[in-house]
């Protein structure tokens, strides 16, 4: 895959995640514009309910319609609270898929890392372990004395 394919694949990416905080975002907004308008219902409603039990004149039917203006609006509020949940967790496991590692028993593709455990992809024949480099003499500090070679016993 050529830079300019890697390119475009990241800015379709990112494009991706931007529709979906954008959204987010605007069920946020219808959400809080369901809750106001639910309050002002509820707010309309307490002042006839107030209205009824001071004896003064109300009307049956405007409180009627309150109370069905506030169930449609709950249920409004309920529907759109599921598909708030039901985004997060699709996007939830978006991103556990997009975050599993690919299976470790795949041999690597040639001039690609083999993880630790996976088995090298050498040819038949070779030895595939791998030989620890000599050690180097130590290195002294300098003006520091070398110590004197132990003389055997004898």
């Amino acid at each position: 895959m050529d830079i300019w394919n890697k390119i475009e694949a990241g800015i379709k990416r990112v494009a991706e995640e931007a529709d979906k905080v954008v959204d987010q975002g605007r069920m946020k907004v219808d959400e809080l514009q369901l809750e106001r308008q639910l309050d002002s219902v509820a707010k309309r409603l307490g002042y006839l309910e107030y209205d009824a039990l001071r004896g003064r004149i109300s009307d049956a039917s405007a409180r009627q319609a309150a109370l069905d203006e506030m169930t449609a609006l709950e249920d409004q509020l309920i529907q759109l609270k599921a598909q708030k949940e039901a985004a997060k967790a699709q996007a939830e496991a978006e991103a556990r898929t997009a975050a599993e590692p690919q299976d470790a028993g795949e041999p690597a593709a040639e001039g690609q890392y083999a993880p630790t455990g996976a088995p090298s992809t050498g040819g038949e024949g070779q030895d595939q372990t791998a030989e620890a480099p000599p050690e180097a003499p130590p290195v002294s500090e300098p003006g520091a004395t070398a110590p004197e070679p132990e003389k055997p016993e004898g």
